[in-house]
């Protein structure tokens, strides 16, 4: 993890990653993104997105990329963007992210607000910070990566651990993550904790901190 938060990940201001939230994942708190956002913006960008229909959804995730290009002044932001998206936004409005190489994995809303209800604040943090790693690991994960790189390795842990794939087998996943393939992305869902024989929630945020804070 810190050697690929150190080494592979990117954090000079024209290459940092931009990370999308769906706005369950912080309770419809928008101070609390606020100040994550001020926290973690030496590493990446930080934004939350919500929509009264699949539509508005997308084409508030664009409007948000189009924000960061204009006030940051940078180019090419979507090819830096993964989003969590609600798991019944329908394949055409995904492929409308696909063709601008925004990337994106697809969360229950309302399972991440009933998580959240349940957990103390510092659990809610940590497992923020976890969803954080696996994203900006699922965005820089490319064709050419190195199946033995940290990042790619990390980015199988993190699936194994907190994703429902449905018999889709990881490696193939991490395909579909590369290529933009809907078909097989749809099979895939993020739980709200990790899935067992993975649950060690204290190597999980030893091991996100170590990534994010590298």
């Amino acid at each position: 993890a810190d050697r690929a938060g150190r080494v592979e990940l990117p954090t000079s201001p024209n290459k940092r990653y931009t990370l999308l939230m769906t706005s369950e994942f912080f309770g419809d708190d928008r101070k609390e993104m606020e100040k994550q956002a001020f926290e973690y913006g030496d590493r990446f960008n930080l934004g939350m997105v919500s929509g009264r229909s699949e539509e508005d959804f997308i084409d508030n995730v664009f409007l948000h990329i189009d924000r960061i290009e204009e006030e940051k002044n940078l180019k090419d932001v979507a090819k830096r963007t993964i989003v969590l998206v609600p798991y019944n936004i329908s394949e055409e409005q995904l492929n409308r992210l696909a063709w601008e190489g925004i990337r994106f994995l697809r969360v229950r809303p309302e399972a991440l607000k009933m998580a959240r209800e349940e957990r103390t604040t510092k659990e809610n943090r940590a497992f923020q910070e976890n969803i954080y790693a696996a994203m900006l690991l699922a965005r820089h994960v490319k064709s050419n990566t190195d199946k033995n790189s940290a990042s790619y390795r990390l980015l199988k842990f993190y699936l194994k651990s907190f994703f429902q794939l449905d018999a889709v087998p990881v490696e193939d996943y991490i395909r579909a993550i590369i290529t933009g393939d809907i078909a097989v992305l749809v099979q895939g869902i993020l739980r709200d904790r990790p899935a067992t024989p993975y649950d060690a929630e204290k190597d999980y945020n030893e091991i996100s901190h170590a990534l994010i804070f590298a």
